[in-house]
């Protein structure tokens, strides 16, 4: 079989302009200028003979026989990433291969620590890259640029395997010199008192667990500070009269450097149930599977 002139490189190309749908964010995907990316597109319309994108207002739209081969097309690059990436084995010693695993700023504070340790031990030349989630993380896992996710259960992607990681409870974090918090906080003075929280721009992580439980129960708290991550809620309690709800795995690891105390929460809040996800088609990725086989020593190894 010949393939006419359309080297793989097009057809990654092709799969890239029908998902973005625009000629920059393919050309930064691929990692090429964008005149090499009109120059891919140029060549594409000459072999299909066909415009593929075009004009419709502000945006580029699909013209009706690109809708029809996108989903093709997308599924054959899957195939040929899987293909080129096929080993007979993975060696950890010797690979130099790199990894990309996305999961939120709770999940690399908990889990980076303990993967790193074991990565670095078994693996010396693997990257391994952790990004944190954005709009497109979603289409990206699908379309094979991400190895895994780190997602709680009820954010789980249809139709892709995954493996659990461990449970993980709500907590109260307060400064350990707050003399107005006891061993125990009832719910009369959770309610009463100041508190920070978690808060994205745009939220694209979601409500949390936590503020979820108190709508249910038509709860409302008083809110002195709103901060980007988890991470940082332990952070801000220092010094200050303030309390802020985290996961206790959080709150333990900055417990080891910051002067709080942890407390039971008062709210029953439903516990964080944490996941690692794959693609569907890396299921025989003798790669990933040793990736999977770390993720899950490292937390048995925590338990």
């Amino acid at each position: 079989m010949h393939l006419n002139r359309l080297d793989l490189n097009l057809v990654v190309a092709l799969d890239h302009l029908l998902a973005e749908r625009s000629v920059t964010r393919a050309a930064v995907l691929m990692s090429i200028s964008q005149p090499a990316m009109s120059g891919a597109l140029t060549r594409l319309r000459e072999h299909f003979d066909d415009a593929l994108l075009h004009r419709a207002g502000r945006d580029m739209a699909l013209t009706p026989f690109a809708a029809s081969l996108a989903p093709r097309v997308h599924d054959l690059v899957v195939q040929m990433g899987e293909l080129v990436r096929s080993r007979p084995h993975f060696d950890p010693a010797t690979s130099d291969r790199a990894f990309t695993v996305v999961g939120s700023d709770y999940a690399h504070s908990v889990l980076l620590p303990l993967v790193a340790q074991q990565v670095t031990k078994l693996a010396p030349r693997v990257t391994l890259h952790h990004e944190g989630r954005s709009n497109d993380h979603e289409a990206r896992f699908v379309r094979g640029l991400i190895d895994a996710f780190v997602v709680p259960r009820t954010m789980m992607l249809p139709n892709h395997p995954a493996m659990d990681l461990f449970n993980d409870h709500y907590v109260l974090v307060a400064c350990a010199s707050n003399t107005a918090i006891n061993e125990q906080v009832s719910l009369q003075q959770y309610i009463g008192m100041r508190h920070a929280i978690r808060k994205t721009a745009g939220d694209s992580g979601g409500v949390t667990r936590e503020e979820l439980r108190l709508m249910e129960l038509g709860l409302e708290r008083d809110i002195a500070l709103t901060v980007p991550t988890f991470e940082l809620l332990a952070k801000v309690v220092v010094g200050t009269p303030l309390v802020a709800g985290m996961q206790r795995r959080l709150a333990e690891v900055a417990a080891l450097s910051l002067p709080i105390k942890i407390l039971p929460h008062p709210v029953d809040i439903s516990p964080l149930e944490l996941v690692l996800q794959w693609p569907a088609a890396r299921e025989n990725d003798a790669g990933l599977t040793w990736l999977k086989d770390v993720f899950r020593t490292a937390v048995k190894n925590d338990i």
